[in-house]
């Protein structure tokens, strides 16, 4: 099983207050979810919501501010290995922007429409 627990995630914000600042957006915010061994996982949101951010963290991409994430109860981001464990045991499918089902900006206009 593939399990986050509490993930919270934040990038450097664009806008400092000093030439050199350190302040930080935070895009997610105690995320938690687990994907049953065998099960497939869509992930669908508005632009912005925090989609791409989820992915990376789940295949080890991105390492979170806080939280976990488990494959099969260990840690992934524990060292190494735990990354390598996982690119052996997952298989992600990226989106083809090419072919997307909806050509309005949010799934929610497209499925209303």
């Amino acid at each position: 099983m593939l399990e986050l627990k509490d993930i919270c995630v934040s990038f450097r914000s664009e806008r400092q207050d000093k030439l050199f600042g350190t302040s930080r957006d935070q895009v997610l915010f105690d995320v938690s979810l687990q994907v049953e061994k065998g099960s497939c996982l869509g992930i669908l949101g508005e632009t912005g919501s925090g989609k791409s951010t989820v992915g990376r963290v789940l295949c080890g991409l991105l390492k979170p501010d806080s939280g976990q994430v488990l494959l099969d109860g260990e840690e992934i981001y524990r060292n190494r290995q735990g990354r390598k464990n996982l690119q052996k045991k997952i298989s992600i499918v990226f989106q083809d922007y090419t072919c997307l089902l909806y050509t309005s900006p949010s799934p929610r206009d497209g499925l209303l429409s």
